[in-house]
């Protein structure tokens, strides 16, 4: 699984920044960021630094808190945006996830 920095059709893009800024775009689940860091900011990580998140890929998708979908879980339902993760049902989900998985139904 190939991260490229580009947020395509068929990928789940998270973001560093609220509003969709310092991009990390995933094709398949990846339950465990810890060793993960922006395509285009080698030295950041992207464990607990996902502040806005958009699921292009046509499955649903769900962010967690711990490794191994552990902790909390973030719906991220096919083709929806939460450009402000401060602000979701789970509450502040901001800096909050670990990894997550996306399921086809």
């Amino acid at each position: 699984m190939v991260q490229d920095g580009i947020c395509e059709a068929r990928e789940l893009c998270v973001y560093r920044q609220i509003n969709y800024d310092w991009v990390s775009d995933f094709k398949a689940s990846d339950t465990d960021w810890s060793n993960n860091t922006y395509p285009d900011h080698p030295s950041y990580s992207l464990n607990n630094s996902v502040s806005s998140v958009w699921n292009r890929n046509p499955c649903n998708a769900v962010l967690y808190s711990g490794y191994g979908m552990s902790g909390v879980g973030l719906y991220v339902y096919s083709g929806e945006r939460m450009p402000d993760l401060r602000n979701t049902y789970q509450g502040d989900f901001n800096n909050i996830a670990s990894g997550h998985s996306i399921h086809c139904t």
